[in-house]
């Protein structure tokens, strides 16, 4: 017997939510000491970080579920 395989609706990820992912990710790396917290400083790394991890998730074309 053939099983019939269907695909899940999918969409791409909106901006905002690769910059959340984004987020969670560097917040994470804070947490484990690979990124410098960066709260109340002029240091732009924790920002950079969050922007190359979105960037990263756009380039791969990471979909979302419907």
């Amino acid at each position: 017997m053939y099983k019939l395989i269907t695909m899940a609706k999918t969409r791409k990820l909106d901006r905002d939510e690769r910059q959340e992912i984004g987020i969670r990710i560097t917040n994470k790396l804070i947490e484990l000491g690979y990124v410098p917290d960066c709260t109340d400083t002029d240091d732009q790394s924790e920002f950079e970080v969050q922007d190359m991890v979105a960037k990263v998730i756009k380039d791969l074309k990471l979909r979302k579920k419907v």
